[in-house]
């Protein structure tokens, strides 16, 4: 499994790369029941998603040529597999988990693509926490992704927050776990207001749920 030794954000790490999000293809389960993800709660995630208008979206890693049925295996920059860190994340919002981490029928394009975090429905305007400590190292804008802020967590880590109403924390700010960075939103590819939330290790991108609910995934 993806391990990471440190989380305890250092002050002088350099040359960390942090990617604007590229256009890549994508896609989503659904099931008739809803699930809500808070932060005290661990034991809430049986549902697979909700209805696509309820909040989904963005672009995921494209499916292989032809592809008719959702693959075992995840692409080459994605793992299924637990993660472990030395600092437990906090939920960055507390709402519908709309759709999980994984192959999915994106809700826009209606292809099977992979999603590489998971998507939390919430009102416009909901306060977006920093799940980590760590240091904003990007933020922007992306059709996909509408208005994103990348938080560098040391250790190789990365956590991304898209779909925001409003970036709040300036690029450099150094911030702890539970430090409001942003406004959550409806902007870039949506079927309506979420927050689209990343863990990535090493470049990796990890299923947050191991890390948040390790029971559920």
């Amino acid at each position: 499994s993806l391990t990471a030794s440190s989380l305890a954000y250092a002050q002088n790490t350099t040359n960390v790369a942090c990617t604007t999000p590229g256009m890549a293809s994508a896609s989503s389960q659904k099931a008739a029941s809803s699930v809500t993800l808070t932060s005290s709660s661990t034991a809430l995630l049986a549902a697979v998603g909700m209805a696509a208008d309820e909040g989904e979206g963005g672009e995921d890693i494209a499916s292989p040529p032809g592809t008719t049925v959702l693959p075992k295996d995840p692409p080459a920059n994605a793992s299924l597999s637990p993660v472990q860190l030395s600092f437990k994340p906090i939920l960055p919002v507390s709402g519908r988990l709309t759709s999980k981490f994984g192959w999915r029928v994106n809700p826009i394009t209606k292809k099977i693509s992979f999603h590489t975090g998971i998507d939390l429905a919430v009102a416009e305007g909901t306060p977006v926490a920093a799940a980590l400590p760590g240091k904003v190292c990007g933020r922007g804008q992306s059709a996909a992704y509408g208005n994103y802020i990348i938080l560098d967590n040391g250790g190789g880590v990365k956590t991304f927050y898209g779909h925001c109403q409003a970036i709040l924390a300036p690029l450099g700010a150094v911030l702890r776990a539970g430090d409001i960075i942003a406004k959550s939103g409806n902007t870039g590819m949506t079927t309506g207001p979420h927050l689209h939330f990343e863990i990535r290790v090493r470049n990796i991108y990890v299923n947050p749920l191991w890390l948040l609910t390790p029971d559920e995934k």
